[in-house]
């Protein structure tokens, strides 16, 4: 009988050794909030009218969501801006992977969308900048800081700050469909164009030219020993162009926030991921719905988030993280040089109110053709993924993405859950479908890829997810 159990010990051990070598890494997160409200008097972006910032209705934040299991580390990271150049991303990346040693792939970097956020890049910027020196003897009164330099900076204190925050973790997501918020802002006329934004009360509209992206998700990451929850990332598909003014502002994701800091703490950090909202906006044009306002639209995303997290709407998630990251290369629109003396003609008119009568698709199209030329001919598009769990993953991809594009890489996902984050590691305004290119409109004027990028997109998209899968 001795002998019997001594030669099962050593069974019961390597039993035991396998299945703690099965056991996944415990998960550890950590959030942090930076402030990069700039100061009042400084330039908003969001329309093409100069307007100059009278105050601020709410501080707006670069947000940063660190992750780590094992030996891998992921940064997730928003800023309540309209858009980031690769000029800003790329400094935070380089400088987070020398200091840390996390690879480029491995962070993401998006904004948020605010169309009441700060005027720092692009070439509105750039001329009137230029415009506003001319005139008061080398000084630019709407800047009296570098703002990308602080900007820079401010970044690299979020990620900083959100690594020094690690703690083990559990996560619990959870996703639905949420109608009656977002609406294809693209309508098919009596014609058979297409326009843009075509009014309530056009007679000639006939239905919208494509479809919505409904899902919300929502991520609730909670201390392991005490399940309080700390942070949570949203992600839904809106355009945050739904408060307007001249207040500095966050849009809805503020009132988002609000709505779950009252719930969960002061300290709680909300982190908000635009979904591929491209051709997506909150005005219902076929009819039905009120438009409803930044307010209102946070408040519903947070009483949504309560409602899955306190009504087994959420999942615990078996992480396993791991990241993938490629560039995709793809040529930009081609003007000659008189299309680009022309439009550098037309900017006085087309940042002025209104455009002193310069018909608005003329300035979309001025604004682009001058945009194309800070722009190399073949231009560096960042497609990165970082895998959650075995089953989800989440993908990014630069410049306002339109809807069908994002729900074309779920569609051919090799994970089960597939988010989709737009307007990270660059600039490039609008990417719109072979198909919205056909049909014209304001999108596909301000964008700056030659048509074809946003197929290029899906297919590069669906290769990283497929190599990350494997990983």
């Amino acid at each position: 009988m001795k002998r019997v159990f001594l030669l099962i010990i050593p069974l019961v051990l390597a039993a035991a050794a396998v299945l703690r070598a099965d056991t996944p890494a415990p998960l550890e997160s950590g959030a942090a909030a930076v402030e990069i409200t700039p100061p009042v008097g400084f330039r908003l972006r969001g329309y093409f009218d100069e307007r100059i910032s009278t105050g601020v209705h709410d501080p707006i934040y670069f947000k940063a969501l660190a992750l780590r299991q094992g030996d891998q580390t992921a940064i997730l990271m928003f800023s309540d801006t309209c858009s980031i150049p690769t000029t800003s991303t790329d400094p935070i990346r380089d400088a987070i992977t020398r200091k840390y040693g996390i690879p480029r792939e491995a962070i993401i970097i998006c904004a948020t969308h605010s169309h009441t956020a700060p005027l720092f890049c692009g070439p509105i910027r750039k001329h009137l900048h230029a415009r506003a020196m001319a005139q008061n003897n080398g000084i630019d009164p709407c800047e009296p800081i570098d703002y990308e330099q602080f900007f820079i900076q401010q970044g690299i204190a979020a990620i900083e700050t959100a690594l020094a925050n690690l703690r083990p973790s559990v996560l619990d997501e959870g996703q639905k469909d949420l109608l009656g918020v977002s609406f294809n802002r693209r309508f098919v006329m009596k014609d058979g164009s297409v326009r843009f934004n075509p009014g309530f009360d056009n007679p000639d509209k006939v239905h919208p030219a494509a479809g919505i992206d409904p899902k919300f998700t929502f991520f609730l990451f909670r201390d392991a020993e005490t399940e309080t929850p700390t942070s949570s990332l949203t992600n839904f598909a809106l355009h945050p162009d739904t408060t307007e003014g001249t207040l500095i502002s966050a849009d809805y994701p503020y009132y988002l926030e609000s709505a779950l800091r009252a719930r969960f703490g002061k300290d709680f950090v909300s982190v908000f991921g635009n979904g591929t909202a491209g051709d997506i906006n909150h005005f219902d044009f076929a009819g039905g719905t009120e438009p409803r306002h930044a307010s209102e639209i946070g408040t519903i995303l947070g009483l949504t988030a309560f409602e899955m997290a306190f009504h087994h709407g959420l999942d615990r998630i078996t992480p396993n993280l791991n990241f993938c990251g490629e560039v995709l290369e793809w040529p930009k629109q081609a003007f000659t040089d008189k299309d680009l003396e022309q439009a550098e003609s037309l900017m006085d008119l087309a940042v002025a109110p209104e455009g002193k009568g310069l018909p608005f698709l003329d300035r979309a199209r001025a604004e682009k053709i001058v945009n194309c030329s800070f722009f190399p001919d073949i231009l560096p598009l960042d497609i990165q993924a970082i895998r959650i769990s075995d089953d989800l993953a989440i993908v990014s991809l630069p410049g306002e993405i339109f809807v069908d594009l994002g729900n074309a890489i779920r569609e051919r996902s090799p994970f089960k859950q597939t988010i989709v984050l737009e307007l990270a590691q660059g600039d490039y305004l609008y990417v719109p479908t072979l198909k919205a290119f056909e049909e014209g409109s304001y999108e596909t004027i301000d964008s700056v890829l030659a048509p074809g990028g946003g197929e290029a997109v899906v297919e590069k998209a669906v290769e990283v997810l497929k190599k990350l899968k494997g990983k």
